[in-house]
């Protein structure tokens, strides 16, 4: 479980946000089996391109995005994306410091 978690199931219940599932393909044969799909949705037909995505092999795709960001959207009632939120981790390089009892700044860890 993620330490925002609480926050973000505060945002899809208070605000009706939805989590955006990432759509990068996980290997490069996903990305190409991807691709050849596309072309038989375009080129050929669109109920062969159904039976290979849904019966024969869907496409998988990451779990979560490289970059660790959490995509929440939101849309009204014409069902067009009306709200787009990203929620990015603090790069590894930053810190975020705080004051100790003695007022002098340090990085703040966890374990503090």
């Amino acid at each position: 479980m993620l330490k925002i978690q609480p926050i973000i199931n505060y945002i899809i219940d208070t605000y009706e946000f939805e989590i955006t599932p990432c759509s990068i393909p996980r290997s490069d044969f996903q990305y190409h089996k991807r691709n050849f799909y596309i072309f038989i949705l375009n080129k050929i037909s669109k109920k062969l391109f159904f039976f290979l995505r849904d019966k024969v092999s869907p496409i998988k795709y990451l779990d979560s995005r490289p970059d660790g960001s959490i995509w929440l959207s939101k849309r009204d009632k014409y069902n067009k994306l009306a709200y787009e939120v990203c929620i990015r981790p603090y790069p590894p390089e930053t810190s975020i410091y705080m004051t100790d009892t003695t007022g002098i700044f340090k990085p703040f860890s966890d374990n503090s």
